[in-house]
């Protein structure tokens, strides 16, 4: 297991990440990409898709569909590729270790209430 300061420094060497999973809940590659700035090309069954630009996200197993957005990036402008990464970085940033603790310590804490609120008697 590599130090994630080289993991971060290895894939920012990279331009894209392929993520074009016929299913993925929501891998941590696409955010960890996105918050060096490599644009995350991902099928839209992958968990995490609905959160980046619609211009990186083709349909799962449509593989016509992600040569053709591989070209699309390519032919873009410096300007517009680095437009693109700032609103992945820009996603990426929102994912926080702390927001992500407290998010799920809220939605445990309602499923807790709801499952008292039927009259279940919770034991720990």
């Amino acid at each position: 297991q590599q130090p994630r300061s080289v993991v971060a420094a290895e894939l920012a060497k990279s331009s894209v990440l392929l993520m074009l999973s016929r299913f993925d809940t929501f891998p941590a590659a696409v955010l960890e990409a996105a918050r060096v700035g490599v644009l995350p090309l991902m099928s839209d069954s992958v968990g995490s898709s609905s959160l980046f630009p619609t211009e990186l996200v083709v349909p799962v197993g449509d593989h016509q569909a992600a040569v053709e957005r591989l070209l699309w990036l390519h032919q873009l402008t410096r300007s517009e590729q680095e437009a693109l990464r700032e609103r992945v970085r820009a996603v990426s940033r929102e994912f926080t270790r702390e927001r992500q603790c407290a998010e799920f310590r809220a939605a445990m804490n309602d499923l807790l209430q709801k499952i008292e609120a039927n009259g279940h008697r919770l034991k720990v």
